[in-house]
C-alpha cells in the first residue's frame, strides 16, 4: 500500500494567543479541504511543561524547539506555515528547517500568512527566496499579495484573507443581548508602545463616551477581554488595570480571560456585543466577521492593512496611540455610527472559501 503523504503544520498554537489558536481549530477542523490528500498533523503544545518549555528563552527551550523543528522536517513530506504575521524573515528553526529540507526533499506552503515589513534587506531577500521554493501561498491582506508579488516574480500568491474567516462562524450574525443592556467590548493589546498612561486615557475616553450616551433604562457593561494570557507578553496586567479603572468608575465590567482549548467561547463573547474598542487585531477581525460594529488602533501595519482590506470606515479608523480626549471622540463615533464595512463579512467569507478550497 502507498504510503499517504504527511504534512505538519507549525505555528504558535496552545500558548495562550488567541489569535493562533484559532489559526489552530480552523486547520484542524478544515485539513480535509485544506490540505486534500495529506494525513495532517498539526504540532502543539499541549501540556504546561511543554508550552513553558516552548516559550523559554533559555538554552534548553532552544533545544527543545530545535528538536521539534528537526523532527518535522524529517518526517514530513510538506510543512505548512499556518496563519500569522510570519514571513517577516527566515530565521532561527526555520531556516534550519529550510536548510534541511533541500536534503530531505520537504516540501513549503504558507496559508493565511502576511508578508513583511522587514527590518533589513537580508531579511527581504530571505523571504524572497523562501517564498519561491513554496508549492502555494495564500495570503491574508493585498499588502502582502502585491509585495508577495514583487518579490517572488512569477509565483502566484492567493489572497484569501486572515484564516479566521474559514471558522464555521464567520460570516454569520450572532444573537445580540438583552435591548435592556448595551455590551461594549474592550480588547488591549500589551505593545511595546502601548504604556499605561495610554491605556488609562483609552479607558477615560471609554467611560466619557459612555456617559454622554448613556440611555435611561439601558444598563451599559464594559467586557474587558484578553486574548493573550502570555505571563510577559499577554494582555491581562494592562486588562486588569482597564478592568480597576472602570470599576472605580461605576461601571459594570466583565473580565473574560482567554484560555487555551476555548476559542468557541471568546468568540460567542465577542460576536454578542454591541459594539467593540480593540487593539488586538484578532478581535476586530472576530468582530468584523460577526458583524460587530468597531474600531480599532493600527498600531502595526497589520491592523491597517486588514481596515484597508475590508474597507473600514474613514471615521472609524485610529491610525496612532489617542490621548484621551481623541479616545472619547472615537469611542463616541463607534457608538453613534452606522457607517459599516464597504466589504460585507460574508464576501470576505466567499473569498477565503474560493482561495483556499476552490469552491
Amino acid at each position: 500500500m502507498v504510503r499517504k503523504k504527511r504534512a505538519f503544520v507549525v505555528g504558535y498554537y496552545d500558548m495562550s494567543n488567541f489569535g493562533d489558536d484559532l489559526f489552530c481549530g480552523v486547520i484542524a477542523a478544515r485539513a480535509e479541504k485544506l490540505l486534500p490528500g495529506y494525513q495532517v498533523h498539526i504540532i502543539r503544545q499541549t501540556s504546561p511543561r511543554k508550552r513553558n518549555l516552548f516559550a523559554s528563552t533559555s538554552f534548553l527551550g532552544a533545544i527543545y524547539r530545535l528538536t521539534i523543528g528537526i523532527y518535522t522536517v524529517m518526517r514530513a513530506d510538506l510543512i505548512v506555515l499556518g496563519g500569522g504575521s510570519v514571513l517577516w524573515g527566515v530565521s532561527g528553526v526555520r531556516k534550519v528547517q529550510w536548510w534541511l529540507s533541500k536534503i530531505t526533499g520537504t516540501q513549503f506552503e504558507s496559508l493565511g500568512v502576511s508578508i513583511g515589513p522587514f527590518a533589513s534587506p537580508s531579511d527581504r531577500a530571505d523571504v524572497a527566496s523562501f517564498l519561491g521554493s513554496n508549492n502555494r501561498v495564500v495570503v491574508r491582506d493585498n499588502s502582502s499579495q502585491l509585495l508577495g508579488a514583487e518579490l517572488a516574480p512569477p509565483f502566484e500568491f492567493g489572497m484569501g484573507g486572515d484564516l479566521a474567516s474559514l471558522y464555521p462562524l464567520a460570516g454569520h450574525r450572532q444573537n445580540k443581548n438583552v435591548i435592556e443592556e448595551r455590551n461594549i467590548g474592550l480588547a488591549l493589546c500589551n505593545f511595546p508602545d502601548f504604556g499605561v498612561t495610554d491605556v488609562d486615557a483609552l479607558v477615560g475616553g471609554l467611560i466619557r463616551a459612555l456617559d454622554e450616551t448613556s440611555v435611561s433604562g439601558v444598563l451599559d457593561r464594559v467586557h474587558v477581554i484578553s486574548l493573550n494570557g502570555h505571563p510577559v507578553f499577554g494582555d491581562e496586567a494592562i486588562s486588569e488595570r482597564a478592568v480597576s479603572l472602570l470599576e472605580r468608575a461605576g461601571v459594570q465590567v466583565d473580565f473574560v480571560k482567554y484560555r487555551p482549548g476555548r476559542v468557541d467561547e471568546l468568540w460567542a463573547a465577542i460576536s454578542s456585543l454591541d459594539g467593540l474598542v480593540a487593539v488586538r487585531l484578532h478581535a476586530a477581525i472576530c468582530a468584523y466577521l460577526s458583524a460587530v460594529p468597531f474600531t480599532v488602533l493600527e498600531y502595526h501595519q497589520k491592523c491597517a492593512d486588514f481596515c484597508d482590506d475590508v474597507g473600514q470606515d474613514d471615521s472609524l479608523r485610529v491610525r496612532s496611540i489617542p490621548n484621551e480626549q481623541e479616545s472619547k471622540e472615537q469611542i463616541l463615533q463607534l457608538l453613534n455610527s452606522r457607517a459599516t464595512p464597504k466589504f460585507a463579512p460574508s464576501a470576505y467569507v466567499e473569498r477565503a472559501h474560493s482561495i483556499y478550497f476552490g469552491d
